[in-house]
C-alpha cells in the first residue's frame, strides 16, 4: 500500500477498506492515504479493530505498538495494539463491528458513527 496508494487520485473511491499491516506506522500511513481517497459521502474501513482506545490501557497500547496481537491488562481483551492506537489517533471513537470499523466522509469532516448494516459484509469477511 505505501507504494500503490499515494499513486491514486484523491476523492476518487466510495469505499478504501484497510486491511493490512496491524503494526501502529503503517496502519497510520494507510489511514492517511485513506482519508485521502474517500470520495465524499464514501466510507473509509477496515478489520482488525477488537479494542478501542477508550477500552483498553493506553499505555500498554502505545508501549506495544511493534507487537501484533496482545492481551490489554485493563479489559482483557486481545488486540492488536497498532490498529487500536492508530485508528483512536487518527479518527477517535469509531463505529465497529466484531474487529470491522467504518466511518463516512461527511461535508464537516468524518462521520465516526455512521448508520450502517454491516451485517452481510461480516458474513462475507468471516467466510
Amino acid at each position: 500500500s505505501k507504494h500503490v496508494l499515494p499513486m491514486l487520485r484523491d476523492r476518487a473511491f466510495d469505499i478504501v477498506y484497510i486491511d493490512g499491516s496491524h503494526y501502529y506506522a503503517d496502519v497510520v500511513a494507510d489511514l492517511t492515504e485513506g482519508r485521502r481517497l474517500v470520495a465524499d459521502g464514501g466510507l473509509l474501513c477496515g478489520d482488525d479493530l477488537e479494542a478501542q482506545m477508550s477500552e483498553v490501557d493506553a499505555g500498554n497500547c502505545r508501549a506495544n505498538t511493534k507487537q501484533d496481537y496482545i492481551q490489554d491488562p485493563k479489559s482483557g481483551k486481545y488486540h492488536h495494539p497498532g490498529v487500536t492506537l492508530a485508528v483512536g489517533e487518527c479518527l477517535g471513537e469509531v463505529r465497529s463491528w466484531e474487529g470491522f470499523w467504518a466511518v463516512r466522509r461527511v461535508s464537516s469532516g468524518w462521520n465516526t458513527k455512521p448508520e450502517l448494516d454491516a451485517t452481510g459484509f461480516l458474513d462475507v469477511c468471516n467466510g
